[in-house]
């Protein structure tokens, strides 16, 4: 096996595996606490980053040809339909009740929609058509930008009040690590967009691999959020502790 396709390998594994494991602890806690982000951004990551990433990759390779379109399909659409939870877990947690967070959830899942609607018209079409491949790009763009943007805010937000201790330093340093991972998702998609004017029909070898490092590099900041050691406060604040 190629340089590429172990690197290929190894980068989508961690982030689907990650994905799977930290949606489904975040899936097994909003059936208890029956709260909207535990559920939101557990169904993004479990079913877009782990189920759909793994028929699209993974199926694609291991099926035989005549499952593998199908595989195609469910792929893209556990991803559409993480993308928009993702988007409607960043709406509630940090626009709530805003009209134009709503609006833009709502817009967003509208353009999914059309953009898998012109999908299924030719579903084993090779390479997609480009109607399809833009508006999915640009609505996947917007869920995880909106995310990063507002995880961003809020993280250097919270690392200012953890400086006075006002804030958990360890659920800063967990937002940060958040922020970080959905703006590789970010990263993902525009590597994806570029290797469009390459080659529309799969990924350049060079593009595959840094998608390939940036699905390990998302993978190690979700691990390190959602299963991070927390850090106590004397090793979050060593200047406090040698004060006291």
């Amino acid at each position: 096996m190629r340089l590429v396709q172990w690197l290929s390998l190894i980068g989508f594994s961690a982030f689907v595996g990650t994905s799977l494991i930290a949606g489904g602890r975040l899936l097994l806690l909003a059936r208890r606490t029956r709260q909207v982000p535990e559920a939101a951004l557990g169904a993004a990551l479990f079913l877009g980053g782990g189920v759909g990433w793994a028929l699209l990759v993974f199926g694609m390779q291991l099926l035989p040809p005549a499952v593998a379109p199908a595989a195609r399909l469910l792929g893209n659409l556990f991803i559409y339909v993480g993308a928009v939870s993702l988007a409607a877990g960043t709406a509630h947690m940090f626009r709530p009740g805003r009209l134009g967070a709503r609006a833009a959830v709502v817009g967003i899942a509208a353009v999914f929609a059309v953009s898998f609607w012109q999908r299924l018209l030719d579903p084993t079409a090779l390479p997609i058509p480009a109607f399809v491949f833009w508006t999915s790009t640009l609505a996947g763009v917007t869920c995880y930008g909106w995310t990063a943007i507002e995880s961003g805010r809020w993280h250097a937000r919270l690392r200012r009040r953890a400086t006075l201790g006002l804030a958990d330093a360890d659920g800063a340093r967990r937002m940060g690590l958040w922020a970080a991972a959905t703006g590789i998702g970010v990263g993902i998609y525009v590597v994806t967009a570029a290797n469009w004017f390459v080659r529309s029909e799969g990924l350049h070898p060079a593009a595959l691999t840094l998608s390939s490092l940036l699905g390990l590099g998302a993978a190690a900041c979700l691990w390190l959020a959602f299963f991070g050691r927390a850090r106590t406060r004397r090793e979050a604040r060593p200047e406090v502790a040698q004060a006291s």
